[in-house]
This record gives C-alpha cells, sequence and structure tokens, in this order.
C-alpha cells in the first residue's frame, strides 16, 4: 500500500501511473523515475566488473527495406535498434510495472553507447535520421 499525504492508503501500483487516485493527488507527486547523483560523468561508461566490459544487449529490427540502387550501390533500410544496459551509478524511482510510463525524461544527461554502422568497406553508413527514447525496465522489486 502506498500512504497518501492526507492519510488515506491506495494500491502500489496507483504511484506515478499518471491518474490522481489520491484524494490530495499526492500519489503523482515527485514521480521522478532516474535519480543522476552529482558526480556523475556523462562521458564514462559504467564501472566494469573485474575486466569485464559493460553488458549491452542489442535487439536490431528491420521494418522496411527500400528499393535498392544498384546503379549508386545504395541501400536504404529502416531499422528500429533497442540497446538494454545497465548502469549501477544510477538510482531508479517510481518504476511502473507497465515500461510506456517508465520514459526517461533525463535521457541527455545519462551514457549511452556509441553506435556506429558501416559498410562492408568499412565506410560509415548515412544516417540521415533518428531519434531516441530512455526507458527504466523494472526487472525486481525494489529493496525494503
Amino acid at each position: 500500500q502506498y500512504t497518501c499525504d492526507d492519510g488515506t492508503c491506495v494500491p502500489k501500483e496507483a504511484r506515478c501511473n499518471l491518474e490522481a487516485n489520491c484524494p490530495d493527488q499526492s500519489d503523482e507527486r515527485d514521480c521522478k523515475i532516474v535519480e543522476i547523483p552529482k558526480d556523475y560523468i556523462k562521458a564514462a561508461p559504467p564501472a566494469r566488473r573485474g575486466t569485464e566490459p559493460v553488458r549491452i544487449k542489442i535487439n536490431v529490427t528491420i521494418l522496411s527495406i527500400q528499393p535498392i540502387d544498384t546503379v549508386n550501390m545504395k541501400l536504404t533500410i529502416d531499422l528500429s535498434v533497442d540497446l538494454v544496459w545497465q548502469d549501477p551509478r544510477l538510482s531508479m524511482k517510481s518504476i511502473n510495472s507497465a515500461e510506456t510510463r517508465n520514459v526517461i525524461q533525463e535521457g541527455d544527461k545519462i551514457w549511452k553507447p556509441e553506435l556506429l554502422f558501416q559498410d562492408v568497406t568499412g565506410t560509415e553508413a548515412c544516417i540521415t535520421s533518428h531519434w531516441q527514447i530512455f526507458v527504466a525496465v523494472k526487472e525486481s522489486e525494489p529493496n525494503p
């Protein structure tokens, strides 16, 4: 249960769900998803465990393939690329089981892996547009 500021209680799942469930609406206050420490260095990747680098899971979905231009040796592909990693320097708060409610607004302030797309000749591929959304994923229950 979550205790509202006025003393009433609502289910824990009602906290930070974009609906005012408490009569005083206190369940929707301070719903920041990630806490970034003051000494956080965005340019530095998360600390390694021993000699092992940060593990990054990658999922690439091909959304569409445009007609191939054989004369100019050009191939245009629309992709969705999902990267998943853990950064133990960050504290997650108000994580909801529904990932769509866990969009991190401070995504421009956290470290992220750099992606480089190259063709078979080693030339960097041209990326004409991209956008990023950072989402916190709930993998376990919070510590008591």
